[in-house]
């Protein structure tokens, strides 16, 4: 055994997001939102589910707020459903929503637990949809007066923002291969989402920092995966700087050197219609941000197809939803590989590890009936190895927030996939902890670990 210690402040937390706990989608006058059109679709459903109940995290918040205080996580991660905000297209505020993210706020802040919200995960406003979603442009606009509104309600009470969870996948799963929501199967709907996504998170990065004369902290959650040649040979190699630029950095360079990449934007304009830019556009995509996040699962392997069926392949790799996540390949050194690389690009930009988990369950029930998932402390050990790793090289990592609290709705996998370090029983939705829960708890009471060889996964 060998100890693995992190610097003192090191951010410990667990991420999640309102669409997945929340539950109560009808509730004090929340609106819907595509992910609830979208699940109406009985192809979409497993086994019939819907994100209607959820966790109950809506009216159970202060009965997980003790959990992660038992846990000692230091921080917590959520996001803001922008539907429970702005729910109808008449643009009023509904002081409900504002309100349950206010308690949500003040609970976290009262256990000691600093409030790390998203803006947005994923749950457009269906209104908005109608006007033709990220494909319009003035989606950008609202955005910008939805960010404000929760500006000024909730900014006495935190200090860290993230704008956007993985506009990739909003992007390019939602709008170009279909499988999640809206269901859109168009490239050039694909690239306009992604621009106008990188838009509205400039904006509020700008706006934000400017407001709070630089007291506050804000980033970006992106998913990311290290592409990596499958084969030693030269188109191998260059396909896996196509598909890192697909993946990583069609957003990574926008926002840290203020100019799309010029191999994607040669491929893509043949390709696709691509939107052309505004004036200003670059930069205010290219704002200043404090930190990236990285969400980070699996590699990229790349072989020597054609582009095409390079593009195609990626569908299966950043994101988890993309593919049965119980197969996910465990690579814990594109962990490394990722912070690395962005600290290539800025080494003055800090890195925050926004999402890193498993699906593995396995291993039985012990006397007191909780799940021993020895499979998934392997899996997060491995990977904050890495974590360790990058800080021991020098490189500025404040945290790390794993995925994630709660066994939840895992899009269009339902309730069959759990990531949590925590069991939701269904029906009853009872709280009950894994041996992984334990085992964080006691990571971050030692702010650190012992490192096992061999008997983890």
């Amino acid at each position: 055994m060998s100890g693995l210690q992190f610097p003192d402040g090191f951010l410990w937390g667990a991420a999640t997001s309102a669409y997945q706990i929340e539950g109560a989608t009808a509730a004090d006058g929340r609106g819907r939102c595509i992910w609830d059109d979208f699940m109406q679709q009985p192809e979409r459903r497993k086994a019939g589910a819907t994100a209607d109940a959820a966790c109950d995290h809506y009216h159970r918040f202060e009965e997980d707020v003790r959990h992660m205080a038992d846990l000692g996580l230091r921080a917590y991660r959520f996001s803001i459903a922008w539907p429970r905000i702005y729910p109808e297209a008449n643009r009023r505020v509904n002081q409900r929503g504002i309100d349950f993210y206010r308690r949500l706020v003040d609970g976290l802040l009262a256990s000691g637990i600093e409030p790390v919200p998203t803006l947005y995960h994923w749950d457009l406003p269906c209104w908005i949809q109608k006007k033709g979603g990220w494909v319009n442009r003035d989606t950008v606009a609202l955005f910008e007066e939805y960010a404000q509104t929760v500006f000024e309600s909730l900014a006495s009470g935190v200090k860290t923002w993230i704008t956007l969870n993985e506009p990739w996948v909003v992007s390019f799963v939602g709008y170009l291969f279909g499988t999640d929501a809206p269901g859109v199967k168009d490239l050039s709907a694909a690239l306009r989402t992604a621009h106008h996504q990188l838009l509205a998170h400039g904006i509020a990065a700008r706006n934000y920092r400017r407001q709070s004369s630089g007291k506050i902290r804000v980033g970006i959650a992106l998913c990311l995966a290290p592409a990596y040649s499958a084969v030693p040979s030269d188109r191998a190699r260059e396909n896996a700087e196509f598909m890192d630029g697909f993946v990583n950095r069609w957003f990574l360079d926008p926002i840290l050197r203020g100019a799309y990449p010029k191999d994607l934007e040669d491929f893509y304009r043949q390709a696709a219609d691509m939107p052309e830019a505004s004036q200003g556009d670059m930069e205010l995509i290219s704002s200043p941000v404090d930190f990236i996040g990285i969400n980070y699962y699996v590699r990229q392997l790349v072989d020597e197809s054609n582009k095409l069926e390079i593009l195609n392949s990626a569908r299966s790799a950043p994101s988890y939803e993309m593919k049965d996540v119980l197969t996910l390949e465990a690579h814990p050194a594109g962990l490394y590989d990722i912070m690395r690389s962005i600290h290539a690009i800025d080494p003055n930009v800090e890195l925050l590890v926004t999402e890193n988990g498993s699906p593995l369950n396995e291993g039985g029930r012990n006397d007191r009936g909780e799940i021993q998932d020895r499979e998934r402390i392997g899996y997060l050990e491995s990977h904050l190895t890495q974590v360790h790793r990058a800080v021991a090289d020098g490189l500025p990592v404040r945290g790390y927030f794993l995925w994630t609290l709660l066994d939840d709705f895992e899009w269009v996998h339902g309730y069959d996939v759990k990531f949590g370090v925590i069991e939701v029983a269904r029906p009853g939705l009872e709280r009950k902890w894994k041996r992984s829960a334990y085992w964080y708890r006691d990571l971050i009471r030692a702010n650190g670990f012992e490192q096992t060889k061999g008997d983890l996964v």
